[in-house]
């Protein structure tokens, strides 16, 4: 996906925002679900 965004725009700094765009809320999406599975069973949680 941001390959072709950076063919399509040519603007580098565009697909490197989009990626850590997704990078963040893929990190917060990640401790909110670990945070929910702990709750319910510690057993499974990542850390």
């Amino acid at each position: 996906m941001y390959f072709g965004l950076l063919i399509d725009t040519g603007d580098i700094g565009v697909s490197a925002a989009a990626g850590l765009y997704q990078s963040i809320l893929c990190l917060v999406t990640i401790t909110l679900c670990n945070k929910l599975v702990k709750k319910v069973n510690p057993d499974y949680a990542l850390y």
